[in-house]
């Protein structure tokens, strides 16, 4: 009797309007779940779907801006190290022409009137190949273009090596400190020439006057019969193609640098040199990339290193993040 009565009870809480109001409100509350959820996934998905694409967006313009910067450098560079070359072909006609001797006061102004229409160089010379001809000349100073100081270097007899300073004509003015020996063909520049009948850059090395580390374009030059007659030059310092650099737009915080396959730095856009000079001015140590205080010049290197290993495996343009 008193089971039936339960079951009987059971029935009428199962039968009752508070049972049908519980399965709405579930199915309500099953349906809103699963709709708040999938409205949550879809928007989560369309967020991240949206900083995804935001990311490659702004990738893909950091990457166009490197680009731009890294062509703009690459242009700029190029037309400045094309000058040098340019200087000595300019010279070899005048050679050829005889304009330009080893000997002569019309050759000592022809190289005077040429350094000053060509302000980025620091020398411009001529060697001779028989017995130790020279004449050059050389920018000892600048602050403005109608402000600057030339000396003239030249053999006389022999190998002894005279410097004059220059006036504002291209005059020679007295004799500047003493004589020294220079062998024009055991010179750096002279040498790299020996190598090709064709425009060369020579290695980087000190300046044999001014406490610069400097690198020459080099051009052998013939006589009518073939027969080499001497070596043209023009150098740039590091000096100068740091300054170069330096007056390039690389954003607010970027930084340009060349460095030789050795890891020796060549010139940056710091205003630090790439190289140590003793109390005295006359010897010059060039500078290893780990050693230098720019410290993201640094870093860039060290990571370059761990990404292609030897920095003289590096034969073409590579970006790099």
């Amino acid at each position: 009797m008193g089971a039936f009565s339960q079951n009987n009870f059971m029935s009428d809480r199962l039968s009752s309007p508070n049972l049908q109001k519980f399965r709405k409100l579930s199915l309500k509350f099953i349906l809103i779940s699963q709709f708040v959820i999938l409205i949550a996934g879809i928007s989560g998905l369309m967020a991240w779907l949206s900083w995804r694409s935001e990311q490659e967006m702004i990738a893909n313009l950091v990457g166009q801006l490197q680009n731009k910067v890294s062509d703009r450098i690459k242009e700029k560079l190029s037309s400045y190290l094309e000058t040098p070359h340019l200087i000595n072909k300019i010279n070899a006609d005048a050679v050829r022409q005889g304009s330009l001797k080893i000997q002569g006061r019309a050759s000592e102004i022809y190289l005077w009137n040429q350094i000053q229409n060509f302000p980025t160089v620091s020398w411009i010379y001529y060697g001779g190949e028989n017995s130790g001809e020279f004449v050059g000349i050389t920018r000892l100073h600048k602050n403005h273009h109608s402000d600057q100081s030339f000396q003239l270097a030249i053999n006389i007899d022999g190998f002894q090596r005279y410097y004059y300073n220059l006036d504002s004509q291209g005059n020679r003015l007295e004799l500047k400190g003493k004589t020294e020996f220079y062998d024009a063909r055991q010179r750096p520049w002279y040498q790299a020439a020996l190598k090709t009948d064709q425009p060369i850059w020579s290695s980087i090395y000190q300046d044999s006057t001014l406490p610069e580390q400097v690198i020459t374009a080099s051009l052998p030059v013939y006589s009518p019969s073939g027969v080499r007659i001497g070596v043209l030059g023009a150098d740039l310092s590091l000096g100068n193609i740091s300054q170069f650099l330096g007056g390039l737009q690389i954003g607010k915080s970027g930084e340009a640098f060349i460095l030789e396959p050795s890891g020796l730095l060549v010139a940056s856009s710091t205003e630090k040199k790439p190289y140590e000079a003793s109390s005295d001015q006359q010897k010059i140590q060039r500078l290893s990339v780990k050693n230098i205080r720019q410290q993201m010049i640094r870093d860039a290197v060290g990571y370059l290193e761990k990404q292609v290993g030897n920095l003289d495996k590096i034969t073409t343009e590579q970006s790099l993040t």
